[in-house]
């Protein structure tokens, strides 16, 4: 049976959630009763009456109610059966019905789980929409209870293990006392005591005796926030002994209490570092004062500690500012990396223009608080290299132009040996042929026919000679079809299988682009045929945004791509560092993938014109 006070769970004109209560009463009478003061009560309600365990269970297994009140005894079973799910967390709190004198059954149930009972009564019954209001109230204090409970559990947890995984010795001290409130594993360690011996201590005693006014004002500058993040002192251990130590402390407020978080470091052997490093400093002066470059020894203000004579001629001498000085400045160089090599322990390096030099400077963290500086006068070096590199450039320009001048050449030739050579060896063939046809039948037919027969062989050599030295197809129909034709010419020549592909895409080239790209493809062919030993080669172009991309693949039995450097040797011609400088000078980049008995597959990329 379900019985609803309220039509919906819409909340009600005053905001109210509607309630949601599952009643399990197999009493009629009892059902109807609460049902009708839950209808006469101010709140809204859905209540659902079921009258048996099992049906209980069906509706719970759909919904989760915001309260179940329940008979205790039950056609098919006991009201308590529901409650493992009515704990606290489960969704919902549960009241227990009894009867005259099972006030002790109730009281189980409430030990096993129930949140509260009530003994059948008219009053009780009656009463049962303010029951369920006080229920629902204090699980909702409960719950929430529980849950700042939680929260708090987990922050102290969060808390402690960032406190005891903090790699100093770390101590909480109170800001008004000085007492010492919590220690972790390394302050143990550190002082040689047991936390329950640290904790309650003055701040103080962590210090020598004879100095206490000291370490009261360190303590009151950490406080007020004027400590500083880094502050040099000592602690005495429990043996009586001193150790060096750096201390940053932090002001901070945990759990409504002014404390304050001081890091202690051990830095004994970084003293020891120090101490050793000034004593080798001395001992080395001399050799210092030998080396052919600017040499100072800088604390983190840029102060000089310790110069040599190429730095002292420059006026960096200990105790003055090395920007005032050799940087002739009045704050620090913008380049100036001491900071960063002091604060990450690494040798920083920079080459720098500065006072009308180039320098090659260096700074190394020998110290906490100390970098040597030395930087080498570059200027006459950088001018030599920058002119190797023009000369370089110019070489590279120099070997581009006489490339195409060549190939201009080469077609100035092959144009004259078509023009001029192969149509006077054409027109004499026809006069020849004419000739023989009116002394047919004479003895000079057979000297004829000879003389006819070498003129045409003569003609097929100016042609082959012709399309050697610059294929006329390269400038008439394009690259495409002069690599077609080159791929049919070396099958032809070589007899070994050679297959051209283009992806047919517009491929705008400038014309000294269009000749390197050939000529590259000639030569790599050619060297497929001398040293390869492939059995097949792919010929292929390709658009890629606005480039070209020309490869030649082979199945031969490729070589060390590390040994390149002497392939111009091994193979003649071009070779492919003359390739890579050739195809680099116009804009482009060569790519080179071999493996031995893998073959080879070199790409060639270059610019396509603007128009593209």
């Amino acid at each position: 049976m379900s019985v609803n006070a309220q039509p919906t769970q819409e909340p009600t004109s005053t905001g109210e959630k509607t309630i949601q209560i599952l009643l399990v009463e197999d009493e009629e009478a009892h059902a109807e009763l609460i049902r009708w003061e839950f209808e006469s009560a101010p709140v809204s309600v859905d209540l659902i009456a079921v009258q048996t365990l099992q049906q209980a269970n069906d509706t719970l297994a759909e919904l989760t109610p915001d309260l179940v009140i329940t008979d205790l005894l039950l056609p098919d079973g006991k009201g308590t059966d529901l409650l493992p799910r009515a704990r606290v967390g489960a969704g919902f709190p549960c009241v227990i019905m009894t009867s005259h004198g099972d006030e002790q059954a109730a009281v189980g149930a409430m030990k096993a789980g129930a949140f509260d009972y009530v003994v059948k009564s008219g009053v009780t019954l009656a009463d049962m929409p303010h029951i369920a209001q006080r229920v629902l109230r204090e699980w909702r204090h409960l719950a929430e209870r529980k849950k700042a409970e939680e929260a708090l559990r987990k922050s102290e947890e969060r808390y402690r293990h960032l406190f005891e995984n903090i790699r100093d010795a770390a101590f909480l001290a109170d800001t008004e006392t000085g007492e010492i409130v919590d220690a972790n594993l390394q302050a143990e360690t550190l002082l040689g005591k047991a936390r329950d011996q640290i904790i309650g201590m003055h701040q103080t005693q962590l210090h020598p005796p004879e100095k206490p006014g000291e370490y009261k004002e360190i303590f009151r500058r950490h406080v007020e926030g004027e400590g500083g993040r880094d502050t040099g002192g000592e602690i005495v251990r429990a043996d009586g002994t001193t150790v060096p130590v750096s201390i940053t402390a932090a002001a901070m407020i945990i759990h409504g209490r002014n404390l304050i978080l001081g890091l202690f470091r051990d830095i004994t052997e970084r003293k020891q570092a120090e101490d050793e490093l000034h004593e080798t400093i001395r001992l080395n002066r001399a050799f210092l004062d030998a080396l052919p470059c600017v040499a100072m020894l800088l604390r983190p203000d840029r102060e000089v500690v310790l110069s040599n004579r190429a730095a002292e001629n420059v006026r960096a001498v200990p105790g003055r500012r090395c920007y005032a000085t050799f940087g002739k400045r009045s704050d620090p160089c913008p380049w100036c990396l001491a900071p960063a090599a002091l604060a990450t322990g690494e040798e920083q390096h920079i080459e720098i223009e500065a006072i009308g030099s180039v320098w090659d400077a260096h700074w190394v963290p020998v110290g906490p608080d100390l970098c040597l500086h030395y930087a080498f006068d570059i200027t006459d070096q950088r001018r030599a290299e920058e002119k190797l590199l023009d000369h370089q450039e110019q070489l590279r320009s120099l070997a581009s132009e006489l490339s195409l001048a060549e190939e201009r050449e080469r077609r100035h030739v092959a144009t004259a040996l078509h023009d001029r050579i192969g149509q006077a060896l054409a027109v004499s063939k026809m006069k020849l042929a004419a000739m023989r046809q009116e002394l047919s039948g004479s003895d000079h037919s057979e000297p004829m026919n000879e003389i006819i027969d070498l003129i045409e062989q003569t003609i097929q050599d100016t042609r082959s000679l012709t399309l050697e030295l610059s294929p006329p197809v390269l400038y008439e129909l394009g690259l495409e079809a002069a690599l077609q034709w080159l791929a049919e010419e070396f099958h032809s020549r070589h007899a070994i299988a050679c297959e051209f592909k283009d992806d047919g895409a517009d491929k705008p080239l400038d014309d000294d682009i269009r000749i390197v790209l050939f000529q590259t493809a000639r030569e790599l062919l050619a060297n497929v045929a001398k040293h390869a030993r492939a059995g097949s080669v792919t010929i292929a172009v390709a658009r890629a945004g606005n480039h070209i991309i020309l490869s030649v693949q082979d199945n031969g039995i490729g070589f060390d791509t590390d040994d390149t450097a002497s392939l111009p040797r091994k193979t003649g011609g071009f070779g492919l560092f003359n390739i890579r400088e050739r195809i680099e000078h116009l804009g482009g980049c060569l790519d080179l993938h071999s493996q031995p008995g893998k073959g080879s597959c070199i790409k060639l990329t270059a610019p396509l014109t603007d128009e593209s």
